[in-house]
């Protein structure tokens, strides 16, 4: 149906992101800053759900937005 809203994979973690002021984009950023080696599109795509969101993944997104791993399950 057009124009129904797509609700977050993970509503929590990304209204920790809209709060802190960031966005896919600069969490990509900051996670590159970091050593991790990310595209845009593939963190896009993991917090949309449609790829698969591993441990080493959300780790890796606490990790450089400051965040506890528990957001994501909570």
């Amino acid at each position: 149906m057009k124009g129904d809203i797509e609700q977050p994979k993970f509503p929590k973690f990304m209204a920790y992101l809209a709060e802190k002021g960031m966005d896919v984009k600069v969490l990509t950023m900051m996670l590159n800053n970091k050593g991790y080696d990310y595209k845009y599109m593939t963190v896009l795509r993991k917090l949309k759900g449609e790829t698969k969101l591993y441990w080493e993944d959300i780790v890796a997104f606490a990790d450089a937005s400051g965040a506890s791993e528990s957001i994501f399950f909570d």
